[in-house]
């Protein structure tokens, strides 16, 4: 007599807990002289964990397993507080403060990579003022600036001047003319990732992403009878960025370990054509908007790298429609087009620099949700399906069908792929 053996199949097991709470606060106060004060005030916890287990396929047992892994979380705190005050019946001035604190953990699954938990808060803080004027009574212009700081980099002042014309009761021009900034992340800030090829590491001493912006567009109510609604807005921005925050390479120390650094390179204009439209019709609410944008620059290479814009057109659309007793379905469409990308490489036999032109596919996101609001809107019960195209990455690739160098070519994860989702909200 004796024991035979039993061949055992076994299975990776991913489980993924995704924890979030939002708290929101709003206060709308009239004070002296028709003085308006707003204040929100907001905290949100994110937290993400992952357990990477093998499991016997018979019975679902862990034959081997870690606890749950924390992999990303952050905490944000967000206050603002706003006063406006007319000054007369042409001029309305507003002033406020906004604040933002947050603190994140970033760590990794073991036998991939080590990090350091990023566990730093970053702050930022901002004050600003604005003056709306109506010249006009088809004609206004809102004048205002901002100062803006994050306790690292030295405090920078940001203009915008905003102005709209109104052809007539249903249509509108508007023009926008802004200094932009942008300060680092805690991610460009602290990160810290490295493996036995490589180390990337933040920095510290970042300057913010500064540029410039012009927005220029219509909006108009095409019909606005019969229970019929109708609005249509088209726009057309332009922006330049310098000192963009990006990853490049930093000193090397210890070969063969390569190392990154953030660091603020490379320049980069952005050009965005869109038209969006709403109808509203009884129960039918559906907007759609279509883009055309065309880029100079990536996080690789500088504006001056490239001899045109590379364009790439998508379009988005949310139709919702009320049912009967409480019930609703929503659908929501994203189109992306086939996106170019530039990349260099050395010749092999000429060593001379080689400007490759990259595009990835095309691809379609589809969620379906159906709900049913109870007592009075408080209670919402919905269930739908997220990305029923089922589409998980996206990869470029060289346009000539040759063999290329793929290092600069990042790889869009879009998400883990088709999935159903339950969802229970109470709004107090």
């Amino acid at each position: 007599e004796w024991d035979e053996g039993t061949d055992l199949y076994y299975a990776t097991d991913y489980r993924y807990v995704d924890k979030q709470s939002r708290h929101q606060l709003q206060i709308q106060d009239t004070l002296w002289k028709n003085a308006v004060l707003n204040v929100d005030f907001s905290y949100q916890n994110v937290d993400d964990k992952r357990d990477i287990s093998l499991v016997n396929a018979g019975d679902g047992s862990i034959i081997d397993g870690d606890s749950l892994v924390k992999l990303y979380s952050t905490k944000t705190l967000y206050a603002k507080a706003t006063l406006t005050k007319p000054l007369s019946n042409a001029l309305l001035a507003g002033a406020g403060v906004e604040m933002e604190r947050t603190k994140g953990y970033i760590a990794a699954v073991d036998g991939s990579y080590q990090t350091n938990p990023i566990d730093t808060p970053v702050h930022n803080i901002s004050g600003f003022l604005w003056l709306q004027w109506q010249l006009h009574p088809r004609i206004s212009v809102r004048p205002g600036v901002r100062i803006s700081g994050n306790g690292l980099s030295k405090a920078q002042p940001t203009l915008l001047l905003s102005s709209q014309y109104r052809l007539d009761d249903r249509n509108a021009l508007w023009l926008d003319v802004e200094r932009v900034q942008r300060f680092p992340n805690q991610r460009e800030l602290y990160t810290y990732l490295e493996t036995d090829l490589s180390l990337l590491q933040g920095n510290t001493k970042l300057k913010p992403e500064t540029g410039d912006a012009v927005m220029l567009g219509w909006q108009g109510q095409l019909a606005q009878r019969e229970g019929i609604r109708l609005s249509l807005n088209v726009q057309s921005a332009y922006r330049k960025l310098k000192n963009r925050i990006a990853i490049a390479a930093g000193e090397l120390v210890a070969p063969p370990q390569e190392p990154y650094i953030y660091a603020n390179v490379n320049s980069y204009k952005s050009w965005q054509n869109m038209v969006s439209s709403r109808l509203q019709y009884g129960e039918l609410d559906a907007e759609m908007a279509v883009s055309v944008t065309g880029l100079k620059g990536n996080d690789n290479l500088d504006l001056e790298k490239f001899d045109r814009y590379l364009y790439h057109a998508e379009a988005n659309a949310t139709v919702k429609y009320a049912i009967s007793g409480g019930w609703w379905g929503r659908v929501n469409y994203r189109f992306v087009g086939r996106q170019p990308f530039y990349t260099y490489e050395t010749n092999t036999v000429t060593y001379a620099s080689v400007r490759v032109y990259n595009r990835a596919p095309a691809y379609h996101l589809l969620d379906i949700n159906v709900g049913k609001s109870f007592f009075n809107k408080h209670l919402e019960a919905s269930i739908g399906i997220r990305d029923a195209t089922n589409v998980k990455t996206i990869s470029y690739a060289a346009t000539d069908g040759k063999d290329h160098y793929t290092g600069d070519l990042r790889t869009l994860y879009i998400g883990y792929g088709r999935g159903g989702y339950l969802r229970l909200g109470y709004n107090f």
